[in-house]
């Protein structure tokens, strides 16, 4: 009960700091680059998930290139950051700035694509960032929200 507690106090204060830092956010994020991965496993389905901050939207895995760091380097770092799930990425599959989300910032990003062989989704441990997980079907809405429009799998 006491890690339950804890947790529902961090998923409010990260809540409160992103309201309240949200117009530095939409100065700044543009200048920003960001590494999403789209993980999928032989029968195409996506790996999605919801982050416990930010807004309540599936979205790829990933985040933020640090100083010094390739977009390559980072979509896998991120994952594993997030996961616990080791990933190979290839060439970007797609790069460019887009609208991320109902937040309406505007982001650099950079898109790689993974497939992965064990698809057991128990074996993946996500983060406290992370709040939710699952496998889409390549045609599920949440799948075209989450790519850019001229992106298929």
């Amino acid at each position: 009960m006491l890690i339950l507690h804890r947790l529902s106090k961090y998923r409010l204060l990260s809540k409160t700091l992103y309201i309240l830092l949200w117009p530095l956010m939409w100065f700044f994020a543009p200048l920003f680059l960001r590494a999403r991965v789209a993980i999928y496993r032989p029968d195409g389905r996506v790996l999605l998930v919801k982050h416990s901050f930010g807004a309540d939207t599936w979205m790829l895995p990933g985040g933020g290139v640090k100083f010094g760091e390739s977009p390559k380097e980072a979509a896998m770092r991120e994952v594993y950051e997030e996961l616990s799930l080791d990933v190979q990425v290839v060439e970007p599959l797609h790069e460019g700035t887009r609208i991320m989300n109902v937040s309406g910032l505007l982001f650099r990003v950079i898109l790689f694509k993974s497939l992965v062989t064990d698809t057991d989704i128990s074996s993946i441990k996500p983060s406290y960032e992370i709040r939710e997980i699952r496998w889409f079907k390549p045609t599920a809405r949440e799948v075209g929200r989450a790519l850019p429009s001229d992106i298929s799998l």
